[in-house]
């Protein structure tokens, strides 16, 4: 979509989950890597391999164990639908 619509990565912000940050922490950031989000991975991919957009790192915490990372990501998902419904 950034293509055809002539949208440089400079020009895109991006919003995501941030597990090294507490609930609550945000921060923004200008390109860096994508840190083994997959969200950040595909956005990369698609703008050409190019990692220079914004960044608002929201917070979400860490599970404490590596293991637990995609259930907990997926459960904070789906707890905040049931809380928006």
């Amino acid at each position: 979509m950034a293509t055809f619509f002539r949208i440089n990565p400079d020009e895109i912000l991006v919003a995501h989950d941030e597990l090294d940050l507490p609930p609550g922490v945000a921060k923004f950031k200008l390109g860096g890597g994508h840190g083994g989000h997959n969200g950040l991975k595909d956005i990369i991919s698609k703008l050409g391999n190019n990692p220079n957009f914004h960044r608002l790192r929201v917070g979400i915490g860490h599970p404490g164990d590596k293991n637990k990372v995609v259930g907990f990501c997926a459960g904070q998902a789906a707890r905040q639908r049931t809380e928006a419904d």
